[in-house]
C-alpha cells in the first residue's frame, strides 16, 4: 500500500479493526487494550500516517501552542534551565507560551481558567504542583504534563526523577562509611502527607538489605511554604530539627544521628545552615547527603553529596514526552543525547510515566563515622544553641 495518502480507514483495514477504534487509540482515549493500541501506533508508524492537525483544531477549537506553567517565587525553587523555543516547535510542530501562577494560587483552578479562554494543546507543569487532593486537576480538559512533580497526582503523564534506586545508592554510600543511625528529613503538604514516598522507601529497604533495623523516628518533616520557602523552611528546622540531633535511648548510651539523608537540594541549603549557625560543621560533626544534584549543590563552600539528575536529560525526556502527548503516542523508552555519568536512556514505567535517569555525586559532604571526642563537640554545640533558646533536646517525630 502506498504510504503518501494513507488514511484512517487504511489503517483501520489494515488492523482489522473500526475507524473509532483507531481514533481512540491514536488520541490515547480509553477502551482499547494495550496490545491492540500497540499494534495501532505501529501500523500508523510503519505507513507514515500522522493526524490533520489543523483539521481536529478547528473540531475542537484548539490552538496551536504548548502552554508552560512557572510558578514564580523568592526561592527559585524550581530551576530548569532556559528552553530552545524553536526546538520545541520542531519536535511537536506547536507553538510555545509561557503563563505564570504564583505558588499562593490555586494551580488547578489559574489552569482551569486559562484553558477555557485559550485552549491550548498541552499544559506543562515543572516543578510542585500544590495540590493536596489526587482530583485536583479532574476538572482539566487540556492534556498535562508534569515535570519532576513530586506531589502530583497519579493519573496524569509525568516525567519523574529515579527517586528509589537513587535513594538506595545514597544509603548505601552512607553505610560503606560506617554510619548506621541515618536520618531522614523530607517535605509534607499541609494534610500531613509525606513527600517523596519512593524516596523513602529507597532508605528503608537499602537498610534492611544491610540488616539495620528501620526506626520511624528517624524520619522528620517539614511543611514549606514555597511561596516564601527558605525563611518557613528554616524556621521549622531551626525549632525542631537541631534538637532532635542529639538523641539518648533508653538506657542512656549514645544513638545519635551520625548522617542526615535530606530528600531534596533545596531543603538541604536551609538545613546547613542552621546547622552552621549552631556550631555543627559538615561533614566533622555530621554527614549530610541530599537528592536532586543542582548545580549550586556543587558550588557551596562544602559541595553535598547528591543523587543527581542531569538538567540536559530532564529537558530532553520531558520533550520526548510533549512530543508523544501531543502526537498522542504511549510513552516508550527515550535515548538520551547527553554526556553526563548517568545512563542514556529514560525508561518507560508504563504508557504515560518517564523515568530520568540519575548518578551519585561524592561530593566533600561525607565523612566515615567519628570519633567519642567529635560526638562531644557536636553535643556541646547543641546544648549551647537550646540554651540560647530555652529549650531541650527531645526525641524526633515523625513531623518536625
Amino acid at each position: 500500500m502506498a504510504k503518501r495518502n494513507i488514511t484512517i480507514h487504511d489503517i483501520a483495514d489494515l488492523c482489522h479493526v473500526s475507524t473509532a477504534t483507531v481514533s481512540r487509540a491514536l488520541n490515547g482515549k480509553p477502551g482499547v487494550n494495550p496490545e491492540l493500541k500497540d499494534s495501532i501506533v505501529r501500523c500508523a508508524e510503519e505507513y507514515g500516517y500522522t493526524f490533520n492537525s489543523s483539521a481536529r483544531n478547528l473540531r475542537t477549537k484548539r490552538t496551536n501552542y504548548i502552554c508552560i506553567v512557572t510558578r514564580p517565587n523568592p526561592a527559585n525553587i524550581v530551576m530548569l534551565p532556559p528552553l530552545d523555543a524553536r526546538r520545541i516547535t520542531a519536535e511537536t510542530g506547536l507553538d510555545i507560551r509561557m503563563v505564570e501562577v504564583p505558588f499562593d494560587n490555586d494551580l488547578a483552578a489559574a489552569l482551569h481558567q486559562y484553558e477555557t479562554v485559550h485552549r491550548p494543546q498541552l499544559f506543562i507543569v515543572p516543578g510542585p504542583c500544590g495540590a493536596c487532593r489526587d482530583t485536583a486537576f479532574s476538572s482539566i480538559r487540556t492534556k498535562l504534563l508534569f515535570v519532576l512533580s513530586d506531589d502530583a497526582p497519579e493519573g496524569p503523564p509525568a516525567v519523574v526523577s529515579d527517586d528509589y534506586h537513587g535513594a538506595r545508592m545514597v544509603i548505601d554510600s552512607l553505610i560503606e562509611a560506617g554510619h548506621t543511625n541515618i536520618g531522614v528529613l523530607t517535605e509534607r503538604d499541609a494534610t500531613g502527607g509525606m513527600h517523596y514516598q519512593a524516596r523513602i522507601q529507597g532508605y528503608k529497604d537499602s537498610l534492611a538489605d544491610h540488616g539495620i533495623a528501620y526506626d520511624p523516628t528517624l524520619i522528620c518533616s517539614v511543611c514549606p511554604d514555597y511561596g516564601d520557602y527558605f525563611p518557613s523552611t528554616s524556621s521549622q528546622i531551626r525549632e525542631s530539627l537541631v534538637p532532635c540531633l542529639d538523641r539518648r535511648n533508653e538506657t542512656g548510651m549514645n544513638s545519635d544521628i551520625t548522617a542526615l539523608f535530606v530528600l531534596s537540594d533545596f531543603l538541604a541549603l536551609p538545613v546547613m545552615r542552621e546547622l552552621w549557625n549552631v556550631g555543627i560543621r559538615i561533614p566533622d560533626q555530621l554527614s549530610l547527603a541530599s537528592f536532586g544534584g543542582w548545580d549550586f549543590t556543587g558550588m557551596i563552600p562544602v559541595s553535598t553529596r547528591s543523587w543527581v539528575q542531569p538538567l540536559d536529560s530532564i529537558i530532553e525526556t520531558m520533550l520526548a514526552a510533549a512530543t508523544f502527548m501531543v502526537h498522542s503516542r504511549p510513552f516508550h523508552d527515550v535515548r538520551l543525547q547527553n554526556a553526563s555519568p548517568a545512563p542514556h536512556t529514560a525508561t518507560a514505567l508504563h504508557d504515560s510515566r518517564l523515568v530520568v535517569p540519575g548518578y551519585l555525586r561524592r561530593g566533600q559532604s561525607v565523612d566515615p563515622v567519628r570519633t567519642t571526642s567529635i560526638h562531644l563537640a557536636r553535643q556541646q554545640s547543641i546544648l549551647t544553641a537550646l540554651k540560647r533558646t530555652g529549650r531541650s533536646a527531645r526525641t524526633p517525630s515523625p513531623s518536625v
